[in-house]
């Protein structure tokens, strides 16, 4: 396993696609004259990744007179009544054509002015990452440094034992 980690082989990420590729091909859904026409959705909740994932994430930059100066997404992304009001509270929720978005305000000095930047990521996004990669991940390496402990305490419990029990085997022989 850490010769394929360290060897940075696409042998997961190419496992991995083709996975999904499979999955894919089994939700196809197909009209009456069998023309495919999507994908059945009510089986898998990332089907909304493929057309809307550069809308599930944004930044903003807002001057001290709540202008924005800078951003990432339209201006459709984000509720008019979101201002500068909300830089105190730091973190804060609104909802985006019916999806729940999480959000926060930082305010950065700079030359004498205030500046606050906005950040929010949607929560189905914020999931998949959870879900899809940082639980994963985690699990997996628990269990590898999990293994690699009782390997290595195992063998050192061992060869402890042996020497320290070796002069009680002697006098009980």
């Amino acid at each position: 396993a850490l010769a394929l980690i360290v060897s940075e082989s696409d042998v997961f990420l190419t496992a991995d696609v083709t996975e999904r590729t499979h999955e894919l091909a089994s939700k196809l859904q197909f009209d009456s004259a069998g023309t495919p026409i999507g994908f059945d959705s009510s089986q898998d909740n990332r089907i909304w990744s493929y057309k809307s994932l550069g809308q599930e994430i944004g930044y903003r930059v807002l001057d001290s007179a709540a202008n924005v100066r800078l951003t990432s997404t339209e201006d459709k992304f984000w509720p008019s009544n979101i201002g500068i009001a909300r830089s105190e509270s730091g973190a804060f929720n609104f909802e985006r054509e019916g999806l729940l978005m999480y959000a926060a305000t930082s305010s950065v000095e700079h030359d004498g002015r205030t500046w606050y930047l906005q950040f929010a990521a949607s929560k189905r996004l914020m999931e998949l990452l959870h879900v899809g990669f940082a639980w994963p991940f985690m699990g997996a390496g628990i269990v590898l440094f999990s293994l690699v402990l009782l390997f290595v305490f195992g063998g050192c419990a061992y060869v402890t034992l042996g020497y320290t029990l070796k002069p009680l085997r002697e006098i009980s022989e």
